[in-house]
């Protein structure tokens, strides 16, 4: 709801960034992960939670990289739709539609965490 369209158009190109790790085995990518979450807060214009992922970063990074590298391409192809879906609501301006696909991508990531153990 906060969001300026130049954070959107930050978004959309951190969106755009981890797309192009979905089909390359070569690369995990955990950063373009992190850009699009750290995005996402950051447009939320919620500093309190900006400064815990900022301050957390290299332990979130670590988890979106174990995450990822248990994925199977089925399972990023399954991350990408998610991240879409969530920049989708954003940019429509539908709150409501955003958490409800905030809160299905994190029950993903945990399925699969939970399979790869």
């Amino acid at each position: 709801m906060r969001r300026t369209d130049e954070e959107l158009i930050e978004i959309k190109e951190s969106l755009e960034a981890f797309k192009k790790t979905v089909h390359n085995s070569e690369e995990i990518g955990h950063e373009a992960d992190y850009r699009f979450h750290h995005d996402i807060v950051k447009a939320a214009h919620n500093s309190f939670l900006l400064h815990a992922v900022e301050d957390l970063g290299h332990l979130y990074r670590k988890a979106l990289a174990y995450s990822l590298n248990k994925s199977q391409k089925e399972n990023r192809k399954q991350t990408d739709a998610d991240h879409e879906r969530i920049f989708e609501a954003i940019k429509n301006g539908e709150p409501e539609e955003a958490a409800e696909a905030v809160r299905d991508h994190l029950e993903h990531v945990r399925q699969k965490v939970m399979v790869s153990q």
